[in-house]
């Protein structure tokens, strides 16, 4: 039937099969999302976490994992539309599982765009319900009329990140110089993605969520000027949605969780 090669991480040679896949499946699907090509950003390094599919010499399924803490592992996976429902994905999603299982992960999430007829016949075979749905969300200055620049005013950001890291760790202190939040950012080519956003327990509901966004904005457009900023936020986490696109931020992406 094929074969299938699992992988740690992919040469560029491999990088430039998956790219033309996602490729033919992109405009077959009409998705506009990208496959990750990276393991780097996984728990572990030594986890396989590509899975590739050949038909002779040709690609037709690409199956990646994702497991940032270890103890959860996200698949994404293309196949290529005139080669579906002749047992690909079954096959790949077979060998993710006996990864999964040698790493220690038990749980599993689907991911998928919502535009993706074909995700969702998957998900409804395997019995998986919608969980919720993830905003990739970037910042357009000029969408950023409700920013109001006195929300960052009198707010400091100290930058606590270890010398020569690519992921920074800021804090965030008022005026009465105490520290009510915190945010990692990863910079990553001309990339700046915010994660992890927090403001703490005894300063919410007072508008420091805002207070801090203008400020973390203004830190990065003064330190990483040209760098695209972006972040992730899920549709049930409503108030950061509202907060996000009052600064700015405008959603480009949206990927289902199953």
């Amino acid at each position: 039937m094929g074969r299938i090669v699992s992988l740690t991480r992919l040469s560029e040679n491999r990088t430039r099969e998956v790219k033309e896949l996602e490729r033919v499946c992109r405009e077959h699907d009409h998705t506009s999302g990208e496959m990750m090509v990276s393991g780097e950003y996984n728990y572990s390094r030594s986890l396989k976490c590509f899975f590739l599919f050949y038909e002779g010499r040709e690609l037709t399924g690409f199956l990646y994992i994702f497991s940032s803490i270890g103890t959860v592992g996200e698949i994404s996976a293309i196949v290529r539309p005139d080669r579906r429902r002749n047992g690909i994905f079954t096959a790949l999603l077979a060998e993710a599982e006996k990864e999964l299982r040698s790493a220690g992960i038990r749980k599993k999430l689907f991911i998928a765009e919502p535009v993706s007829d074909a995700a969702a016949a998957v998900a409804k075979k395997l019995r998986r319900k919608l969980k919720y749905t993830e905003l990739l969300m970037k910042y357009d200055p000029e969408a950023g009329a409700g920013r109001n620049k006195a929300e960052e005013s009198g707010v400091i950001c100290r930058d606590a990140s270890f010398e020569g890291s690519s992921e920074l760790r800021l804090l965030f202190i008022n005026e009465n110089g105490e520290e009510f939040g915190s945010s990692g950012v990863l910079l990553n080519g001309s990339t700046a993605f915010i994660f992890d956003v927090k403001v703490y327990e005894d300063y919410r509901g007072k508008g420091n969520g805002n207070r801090l966004v203008g400020a973390l904005l203004a830190h990065l457009e003064k330190n990483y000027p040209g760098y695209e900023i972006s972040l992730h936020v899920t549709d049930t986490n409503s108030a950061a949605e509202h907060i996000y696109r009052k600064a700015g931020f405008v959603t480009v992406e949206a990927r289902n969780y199953y």
